[in-house]
């Protein structure tokens, strides 16, 4: 079985704010360890950043300086991680999200909960279903259990 990933459904602008508490936020960073995927954005361009920001803080438990992002940007832009084509759409959006304001940190936790557990559950269904085609019931209970 392959896992499914569905993307967000969040429209371009709460996706650019997400980018913007991922660069700007280590709280925000901490709270969502591991509910945040770069595969979950609907686009590359938001994908490549989140991927950059989140990597970041997982190696350096905190957030780039402005000078470390334009760093990380031009080797992501050498290493040809950023595609060339993608270069303007990626600047434009990090300079939108540095320019969000980060004030409604809570209604976006929220909404990044909410995705990750229907991301869980999702997948804990599939997964008990194999499971029950094979005759390996013992696990099914432990992976639809919620607590």
């Amino acid at each position: 079985m392959s896992a499914v990933v569905e993307a967000y459904d969040f429209g371009n602008e709460f996706q650019t704010l997400l980018i913007g508490y991922l660069f700007r936020d280590a709280a925000f960073n901490l709270y969502t360890d591991g509910l945040i995927k770069p595969q979950y954005f609907g686009s590359e361009v938001f994908s490549v950043l989140a991927d950059i920001s989140i990597s970041y803080f997982n190696k350096y438990k905190g957030m780039p300086s402005r000078a470390s992002v334009e760093l990380l940007l031009k080797e992501a832009i050498d290493s040809k991680k950023i595609k060339p084509e993608l270069k303007s759409e990626v600047l434009e959006v990090l300079k939108a999200a540095y320019k969000e304001e980060l004030k409604d940190v809570d209604y976006v936790i929220d909404q990044i909960v909410a995705f990750a557990k229907k991301q869980e559950l999702t997948f804990a269904i599939l997964k008990s279903a194999e499971l029950i085609d094979k005759g390996d019931f013992g696990p099914v209970e432990g992976l639809i259990k919620t607590d």
